[in-house]
């Protein structure tokens, strides 16, 4: 004979509990896909995109140098101070209170957003920024003359944008 502890499981207690567990892994699913999209994921790509974007911006750097009188083979590194920046466009509303013995303003800013059929609802981006560069060296073989040193100075300075006291230029290649 059975003990009364025991617990007996019916087909309409099977069926129940599969039930149960089916509509328990729809919602965990559910949820996990809900929490997914509210949390920021931290993107890979955005490394590889400024590392591409430096490396891109050398090569040209490198083209230009190398085709200046007298500056012989080239290498370029640059470096920058940040990475890409994204500017999105903000709804404000301004408050203003009619008190003349107040005079109150309140500003508030929300992210301006857009649906679209692909992605949802996404900010509006207004630009994007690219990274600041705040030094260049440049090895080439004719850096040790001045004269090709000073060409290219005043080249990279115009075509980066930054000032000469930022660029360094050295012989090299022996």
């Amino acid at each position: 004979m059975a003990d009364k502890n025991t617990l007996r499981l019916t087909d309409n207690n099977k069926t129940a509990l599969l039930l149960s567990a089916v509509i328990l892994g729809v919602l965990l699913i559910a949820a996990a896909g809900f929490i997914g999209k509210a949390m920021p994921k931290a993107s890979v790509s955005d490394d590889d995109r400024l590392s591409e974007y430096i490396a891109d911006m050398e090569a040209r750097l490198c083209k230009v140098v190398s085709g200046i009188d007298g500056a012989g083979s080239t290498e370029v590194f640059i470096t920058v101070e940040n990475t890409f920046e994204t500017v999105y466009a903000n709804n404000a509303t301004l408050d203003e209170s009619g008190d003349e013995t107040k005079s109150t303003k309140t500003t508030q800013k929300q992210l301006a957003y857009t649906t679209t059929k692909e992605s949802g609802e996404a900010p509006v981006v207004i630009k994007q920024l690219c990274p600041k560069i705040c030094g260049v060296l440049i090895v080439c073989e004719g850096g040790g003359n001045s004269t090709v040193r000073t060409e290219i100075l005043n080249s990279v300075s115009t075509a980066v944008g930054i000032p000469t006291t930022k660029i360094y230029v050295t012989g090299g290649f022996h």
